[in-house]
This record gives C-alpha cells, structure tokens and sequence, in this order.
C-alpha cells in the first residue's frame, strides 16, 4: 500500500484549511444536499466532502457512510488532492497503491474511487468532493468541481459528450422527459436533481454547445457561519415547527429514480414513506407497516399493479388502503374504465406534474 503523499508547502495549506474554521463542524444541509446530488450523478453508492487535516481526514458531509473521519495516511482523498484535476481509481483491486489498503480488504469496502479537490483562491487543495463505489466502474468524459462565491455553494459537472439541443433544454429537468420513444426510460435523475436543487432555494444553469459537450452548474445557498458540533440546535420559542400527516404511504415502481423523487416530495408533508421495487416486497410492506395509500405502477418484472391490487384485496385482516395506480403512457387506452373496474383513487399517466399527484393525496386524506 502507497501512503498518501504530503504535498508540497503543507505547513501552508494546513493554515489555509484552518482559515475555513470547518473542521469538526456540525452537519450542513446544503453540503449534504451535495452529496446526495453527487452519488445521484455519478450513480454511487457513496459521496463524501473531505477535508484533508494534518492525520486525519473529516468529512463535513457523507452519503451511504457511517463513519465521520478515517486516518490520513490510508485516505484516497490524501491521495487527490496532488493534483488539480480529477483523481480516479476505477478499480483499487488493480491498483497496487491500493489493493491491500485497510478501506478496500475492509469497510467501506473501496473499489472505485473518483475525488475532485477542492481549491482555495490562493491554490491550496485542502479537501475533496468525492463519490465512492463497491464495484468497478469507469467515469469518462466527465469533471466535477465544488467550490464557493458570494455566499454561495458551487457544485459543477462537466461532459464532453454529445451536447443538449436548445429546443429541449427547457425540458430535460421535468420528470418524464425522455428523447426515447415512450416506455423505454423516463429520464428522471436531472429532475431529481433540480428538485432538491428548488427545495433549497438554489439553481441551476446549463451551458451546451452540440458537438462539445455540456456544463450543469448548481447553485445553493450556504451558511458561512458555521456552528460547531458541541452548540445544540435549538429551536426559537414561538418559532413554528413544520407539521406532517402521519399517514403510512406505500410507493411500488421498480425504477429507483422515481422511487427516489416521489419519496423526496412527499416527506415534505408525511413522514411515513415506505418503497417497494416489486409487487412481493410490496405486499409484505403493506402488512408490516399497515399502509394507508399505495402508489403504484402498473407495469413491472415479476407482476403487475393490478396484481398487487387484487393481492391487497384479498386479505381480509388488514385494513384496506387507498390505491393510485401510475402508467407509463401506454399502458393504459381508457382510463376512466380502469377507475371504474377498479374502484380505485386515481390513475396519472406519464408524463405528469408532481404537483398533481400530491394535490390528490392531500385531497384524499383531508376527506377523512
């Protein structure tokens, strides 16, 4: 195993880290929000930004992993921030620097690797946003970068790919957009991306050019007073606290990514989401968990929605659930006879406003 190298004029970018007054801070939701939005781009399990101390490196925010900080010597991150561009590891069991290092024969069980450092305006790398994997992958043509202005949280992702057409750009962030014919993928991940981007009063802009590639900036606003981990937080007297129905909601699709964004937007206002990527797991859910609403799709391996419906119906000790079915276009000619047949709450095709579908759930909930 290689350890991680001390770069040069180290006394200096120590001083420089120590200038950010980060270190051993408490957690920050727009870095996390960060991080998440990184592992989602990169599809990893794992996302950390790491800031690389004198022994040891911390994490400020950290998606898929437990631990708060690991040594320095054995760190990746100890590793990329020699360099100014990308550090990648697509593979550590390959790798001689890091086949027998304690974080690939043991947890977080590293196989690939990819961190971006970051760098101060004077030129100090003092850290990384990085993303994590357990199998090998291969990142191409792609750069990522964190970095601050004005208050502000810079998170960029560069590709040299094909380009997005100016006639569709207005349209990419929307949920079931898709340049594929209907039913042969929705897409949803840049809508994700943009909805937790909204959710935290950031941005997003987009520079294309055809033939060249693409650049997707977000923009999130941060706290730079940044309180330590021993200050609890408190909440003011008088101030008001966010309530949410308690409601069991049960969300049945086997496409992660819609999984992902109906579950964000509904723990807005209820704090029982349960998911489900099949119609088995989602039965068993329904009776763990005594479900109140089902959302489900109607097309998926292993059984339909209808079948999970008529499963549900059939089980006679449980308490019977409100059901909305969700299609992918085609799926269904005549939706009115669907409801009718079926008796149940609502069916929304895709493409269709979240708004919409959240706007019924209320509805149906405020009517009891």
């Amino acid at each position: 195993m290689k350890l991680a190298p001390i770069p040069d004029k180290e006394l200096e970018r120590i001083a420089e880290l120590m200038k950010y007054c980060i270190l051993d801070t408490a957690p920050d939701d727009t870095f996390d929000q960060i991080t998440k939005l990184a592992a989602s781009i990169c599809n990893t399990e794992i996302a950390l930004v790491s800031f690389i101390d004198t022994n040891r490196q911390w994490f400020k925010s950290r998606f898929g992993l437990e631990a708060t900080e690991t040594l320095r010597d054995v760190s990746f991150c100890g590793h990329a921030i020699m360099s100014d561009e990308i550090f990648i590891v697509p593979n550590s069991d390959l790798d001689s620097r890091f086949s027998d290092n304690p974080l690939v024969t043991g947890d977080p069980l590293v196989k690939f690797y990819a961190g971006a450092p970051l760098i101060t305006p004077s030129g100090h790398k003092i850290g990384t946003l990085c993303v994590i994997d357990h199998v090998e992958k291969a990142i191409r043509n792609i750069n990522i970068s964190l970095s601050t202005q004005n208050g502000l949280l810079l998170f960029s992702v560069k590709d040299n790919g094909a380009g997005v057409p100016e006639e569709i750009r207005e349209k990419i962030f929307d949920p079931f957009f898709t340049t594929k014919e209907l039913n042969m993928g929705t897409g949803i991940g840049l809508s994700l991306v943009s909805t937790i981007t909204k959710e935290h009063n950031g941005k997003i802009e987009l520079e294309s050019e055809m033939g060249v590639g693409s650049v997707f900036t977000i923009l999130m606003p941060f706290d730079q007073n940044i309180q330590k981990t021993n200050n609890a937080s408190i909440v003011p007297e008088g101030a008001q606290v966010d309530t949410k129905i308690s409601r069991r909601i049960l969300i049945v699709d086997d496409e992660e990514d819609l999984r992902d964004i109906l579950t964000f937007i509904l723990k807005k206002f209820c704090s029982n989401i349960f998911v489900s990527s099949n119609i088995t797991e989602a039965y068993q859910s329904f009776i763990d968990n005594k479900i109140e609403l089902v959302i489900s799709d109607i097309k998926m391996p292993g059984g339909d929605g209808f079948k999970l419906l008529d499963k549900i119906r059939q089980n006679t000790t449980c308490a019977q659930p409100r059901f909305i079915f969700i299609s992918g276009g085609n799926d269904i000619t005549d939706e009115q006879s669907v409801l009718i047949k079926t008796q149940t709450d609502g069916l929304f095709s895709k493409p269709f406003q979240i708004k919409v579908i959240t706007e019924k759930i209320k509805a149906l909930f405020h009517e009891e």
